[in-house]
C-alpha cells in the first residue's frame, strides 16, 4: 500500500491507494472528528441548493439522518453532471460504485428550510476517487460533512476499471488542493 499524507490546512486526510487502503482509510476517518470551523465554503467549487421537504422529517422534528445521505448523493450526481463525467460512464462502460462513505453530523436541519451542499474532488487514484461534501443549513452554518470513495467499476467483468485521462481531467476541475 502506498501512502502519502495530504497536508490540507482543513482536515489533513491521508491519501491511501488500493482497495485495502480504502478500507484502512475508512477506519481512520471514522475515528476522526472534523472541526467544522476549519472547513471553508470557498474550497468546495460545486454547489447544489435543495429545499427541505416536510416528508423528510422524523418523529423528533428534525430531518432524518437518512435524508442527509440522500442530499449528499444528489450532490455527487450534480457534480458528475456538471463535469460531464456522467456521460462518460456509458461511453467507457463503467459505473460509479460507492466503496465507502462516512458522515459526521454537527447541527440538526428543520422544515421548512433551504440547504446548500458543496462538493469537491479531493483524491484521484488509479480506479477510485474521493469527494468531500459540506452541508450548510439555512443560516449558512455547516450541519454535516461527508467523505465518499467512489470506484469506477465494470459490472460485466466485476472488476474496477482505471480512470481514463479524459475522466481524470474533468474531475480535476473540481479539486481545490
Amino acid at each position: 500500500i502506498s501512502r502519502s499524507e495530504s497536508r490540507n490546512q482543513n482536515t489533513s486526510i491521508p491519501r491511501i491507494k488500493g482497495h485495502l487502503g480504502i478500507n484502512l482509510f475508512y477506519i481512520w476517518l471514522c475515528m476522526q472528528r472534523i472541526d467544522p470551523s476549519k472547513l471553508r465554503e470557498k474550497d468546495y467549487p460545486s454547489t447544489l441548493e435543495l429545499k427541505i421537504d416536510w416528508s423528510e422529517m422524523d418523529v423528533l422534528g428534525h430531518v432524518n439522518n437518512v435524508m442527509i445521505n440522500k442530499y449528499f448523493q444528489a450532490a455527487r450526481i450534480n457534480l458528475w453532471e456538471r463535469t460531464g463525467v456522467k456521460t462518460l460512464f456509458s461511453e467507457l462502460r463503467v459505473e460509479p460504485m460507492v466503496a465507502s462513505t462516512s458522515v459526521q453530523f454537527f447541527k440538526p436541519l428543520y422544515y421548512p428550510g433551504i440547504i446548500t451542499v458543496k462538493t469537491r474532488v479531493v483524491n484521484i487514484n488509479n480506479s477510485s476517487y474521493s469527494f468531500e461534501h459540506i452541508l450548510l443549513n439555512q443560516d449558512g452554518k455547516i450541519a454535516a460533512f461527508q467523505y465518499d470513495v467512489i470506484v469506477n467499476f465494470d459490472f460485466e467483468s466485476m472488476k474496477s476499471e482505471a480512470i481514463s485521462n479524459v475522466f481524470r481531467s474533468k474531475l480535476k476541475k473540481f479539486t481545490t488542493r
